[in-house]
């Protein structure tokens, strides 16, 4: 389970948690929780919960905790992550990928500095954040608006999950890359629906955490790309000739 939850932004509340927590126990299942997004929760109404803050896990051997520095503190590159659980031999085995799999002694000292500083990261680095996350979120949600798309609207993570299904000329997925190839040659890289399972082509990832400047142009990009698209025929056979006329060029 990821929650916050990727790419829709939805936050699983306690008793859906507890819900799932015992269906794994009644099925002898392991949950491992991936909370990577937990501290980029923007909307204090969008009411997060750990799933270490229930009281009395079902089932507490099977149930692992993973976090990162990666999204809430833009980190990635330091490859940073922590595991929490209570199972002996599950903290074995992946202890015995250390070896082989650690951290360097410079990432872990400048980790432990970070993390120690407490103060500085509830009281001005989170909240300076989650403002700016917000900003960015109402900035994109506005221009998405102003456009006619349907979007979801969460508070939580720096994505949004967008419905550009009406901009296919077919429901296809075939469709939907082609229209992905057309803002990537525009500049803008969005994130298709198909590498995150969804059933229906035509749902896009927008990631919206950037500075305002970049926002603008990038939105500015989205508009040009989709108010050409809304002028091509709805003919496939249309569409792969214009296609592959572009890439001759």
């Amino acid at each position: 389970l990821i929650n916050p939850q990727n790419p829709l932004g939805d936050i699983y509340s306690p008793g859906e948690l507890r819900d799932y927590l015992e269906f794994a126990k009644r099925h002898k299942l392991h949950v491992m929780v991936d909370e990577v997004y937990m501290l980029s929760v923007f909307e204090k109404s969008a009411g997060y919960h750990s799933v270490l803050s229930l009281e009395g896990l079902p089932d507490p051997q099977r149930t692992h905790v993973m976090w990162a520095t990666s999204k809430d503190f833009g980190m990635s590159g330091l490859r940073f992550g922590t595991l929490y659980t209570e199972n002996r031999d599950v903290a074995t085995a992946v202890a015995s990928l250390c070896r082989y799999h650690s951290l360097s002694g410079l990432v872990q000292y400048q980790m432990a500095q970070l993390l120690r500083d407490r103060d500085w990261i509830n009281h001005v680095y989170l909240p300076e954040n989650h403002a700016r996350l917000k900003a960015a979120h109402t900035y994109v949600s506005g221009e998405l608006r102003a456009l006619g798309i349907p979007f979801l609207s969460r508070g939580a993570g720096f994505f949004i999950w967008v419905d550009l299904r009406k901009y296919l000329p077919e429901a296809t997925f075939k469709e939907e890359m082609l229209l992905w190839r057309r803002f990537l040659d525009n500049k803008v890289l969005l994130s298709c629906g198909k590498a995150f399972q969804c059933k229906e082509p035509g749902w896009f990832r927008l990631v919206f955490s950037d500075k305002a400047h970049r926002l603008c142009l990038g939105m500015q990009r989205v508009r040009q790309v989709l108010e050409a698209k809304s002028q091509v025929p709805d003919d496939p056979a249309s569409c792969q000739s214009q296609e592959s006329g572009n890439q001759r060029r």
